[in-house]
Formats: structure tokens, sequence, C-alpha cells
């Protein structure tokens, strides 16, 4: 599906075929106060699947050319008075943003919108970019962006088998942080989240 820009946003194409009843939306589903919706992702093996990796044990890329770009959709809402960030599974047993690879020729916005709609089922519009910073072993630099949500409904099929759900910012930071290198980019990704967070109002 093409991304189109609207009003200076990106945003999605998609024409409404007649007939059709738009699927419910499962946000009130996922609305878990304090941390619940954190219990209910699989985050590994018992807790040292959430310990970060020894910076030491990291290997910094030997050139550019060995960066990889990839793209991430920050979705955030305010419930109960809470700024809630949407979280989606990984194989891996952690958790991540809806986050993929950029393709050749695709622009970083419209990647970050497509990952949000396969692997969180999210439909919107990109509204700013909010940083970025070194993911992993640091072979993959991530540019991310807010998505503002207009609607939910599934992922893809290929994608049904992860877990989606709104966790509550400050969790949701502290879990994406401890994927990062270096201190200089778990400080990038609460700032990114920060700041989609202010969009808010």
């Amino acid at each position: 599906m093409m991304a189109a820009i609207t009003g200076g946003c990106y945003a999605e194409a998609r024409p409404r075929r007649p007939g059709v009843t738009r699927r419910r939306d499962h946000d009130e589903q996922l609305a878990c106060p304090d941390d619940r919706a954190l219990r209910a992702l699989p985050l590994g093996p018992g807790p040292a699947s959430c310990r970060a990796m020894p910076t030491a044990t990291r290997t910094l890329p030997r050139s550019k050319s060995d960066v990889r770009r990839a793209a991430a959709a920050v979705c955030v809402r305010r419930r109960r008075g809470r700024v809630q960030v949407l979280l989606v599974s990984t194989r891996a047993g952690r958790v991540t943003l809806p986050k993929g690879r950029v393709e050749a020729h695709e622009d970083p916005a419209a990647a970050a919108l497509r990952e949000a709609r396969e692997e969180a089922g999210v439909h919107g519009a990109v509204q700013a970019h909010v940083g970025s910073w070194r993911h992993g072993d640091a072979r993959q630099h991530v540019d991310a962006f807010v998505v503002a949500v207009r609607r939910r409904g599934r992922p893809v099929p290929s994608e049904r088998w992860r877990t989606v759900a709104w966790v509550d910012l400050e969790h949701a930071a502290d879990r994406l942080a401890r994927r990062c290198a270096t201190r200089r980019d778990r400080d990038a990704v609460r700032r990114a989240l920060t700041a989609a967070a202010s969009r808010l109002g």
C-alpha cells in the first residue's frame, strides 16, 4: 500500500470499499492500567532476559556501509492521566516500537507508517521526526517518527503472532533503552518518547 502526502503529513491512501464495515477498534481491550500491559508482553525466560548487555561486548560497525537504516513508529495516547506508548513483542522475547528496515528508495517516514500498519494494525499519519539512535549492536540506525493513530485494525497476517499493548511511557522508555549500546543512544530514546508525548498537548 502506498503512502500519500496530505497536509504536510504522510497518510495512507486507502480507499474504502462499499459494504465493508470498519473493524472495531481494540484500544480499550488493550488499555491496561499500571503494569498489567507490560506484564502481558513476553519478556523472555526470566529476569536475565531483561538485563542490558554489557557495553564491552558490543562491536561497533567498521564503516557507514555496515549500518542498516530502520524506521520506528512512536504511537502515543493519554489514558487516565497517563501517557502510553504502543509496543509490540519480538521473536526474541523482547518488546519494541513498531519498527523495520527502510527499503531501497523508500522515505523513512513512509517506512515508519508502513511498519505501524503491518506490525500493530495502526492506520494514521506521520506528524514529525522525533529523534534517532543506534539500536542493539549499533549496526542499526533508527529514525523515529510520531504517528497519529486514526484507527486500529489487525496487523498483516504475517505479523499476527505479535502481542500489541499500550504501556506507560516510563516503562516503555526503560525497556527500549536497554537495547541501546551507549548512554547517548539510551538518552536519545527517552528524548524521542518525551517529544512524542509533548505533542498530545
